[in-house]
């Protein structure tokens, strides 16, 4: 069981969740997951591989990390041989990173 941080995009909400395994991590990004980025701290941060196919008007950017993506993030921690652990970044760090967008606004983001 690792601490993860979920981005929730459509309740615009930052949140600390236990993630046991791959079916954890699809349930809160609501489908088939894809790696998005890495963080500073070597989190890995996952999003939904369809979520541009799944017309969502819900959008979130992470300073630093190269585009906006559609729905929702999971930001978990990774050791040495990519296994999940406990999310190294801190909540407020995270809080301060995150801007939530609708798909209007991502239009000016981008």
């Amino acid at each position: 069981m690792s601490k993860a941080i979920i981005i929730d995009s459509k309740n615009k909400e930052i949140y600390y969740k236990e993630i046991n395994n791959l079916e954890n991590i699809q349930e809160a990004i609501g489908g088939l997951i894809t790696f998005a980025f890495y963080n500073p701290l070597q989190d890995v941060c996952y999003v939904n591989d369809e979520g541009l196919f799944d017309n969502t008007l819900d959008f979130f950017t992470y300073e630093g990390a190269h585009q906006p993506f559609a729905g929702n993030g999971v930001l978990i921690g990774t050791d040495s041989k990519g296994n999940d652990v406990d999310v190294v970044e801190e909540y407020e760090s995270v809080k301060k990173k995150v801007k939530f967008h609708d798909r209007d606004m991502i239009r000016n983001v981008l």
